[in-house]
């Protein structure tokens, strides 16, 4: 393999729940009649350019990357050298919940959308013991590392 060649092993876009931007659109909208009625047309207009501007915003930090290949491990703006994962582990909803709540470790990374499943990512950094990821797949997330690993193994 050349230098600078990685073999890609996983990705995902995480983005939030579309009910969210539904919300927002329908607040939007009840803020631009108000205003239109109030103001006028070209007022509730600027209202909807300003409000539609303001969801992607937040539509674009609320989003976040999972990339995993067979030198790092990239979630969000967060990195993690493929050599420092040791395991991971599939979790479902409820699992997630206890381990980012009552069972959490302070020390622990975590990039998590309630309610959803996620996967464990163990490390041996005694500094940061585990990563948490919500995924979409996460069995798939989870099979991704085994075979980083199988990958990485001397």
């Amino acid at each position: 393999m050349a230098a600078g060649d990685t073999t890609l092993l996983y990705v995902e876009r995480s983005r939030p729940n579309p009910l969210w931007l539904a919300a927002g659109a329908f607040v939007i909208a009840c803020i631009a009649i108000a205003y239109g009625a109030m103001l006028g047309r070209t007022a509730g207009t600027l209202v909807v350019i300003a409000g539609i501007a303001i969801l992607a915003v937040i539509q674009m930090l609320a989003s976040w990357n999972i990339t995993l290949d067979d030198t790092d491990l990239r979630v969000g703006s967060a990195s993690v050298a493929a050599s420092h994962i040791v395991g991971a582990e599939a979790l479902d909803a409820q699992a997630a919940r206890h381990l980012a709540g009552p069972g959490a470790d302070a020390r622990a990374v975590f990039k998590l959308r309630g309610g959803k499943p996620a996967v464990r990512i163990d490390l041996d950094d005694p500094r940061c013991p585990y990563w948490l990821v919500t995924s979409r797949t996460p069995d798939a997330l989870a099979a991704a590392v085994a075979a980083l690993q199988r990958h990485t193994a001397p």
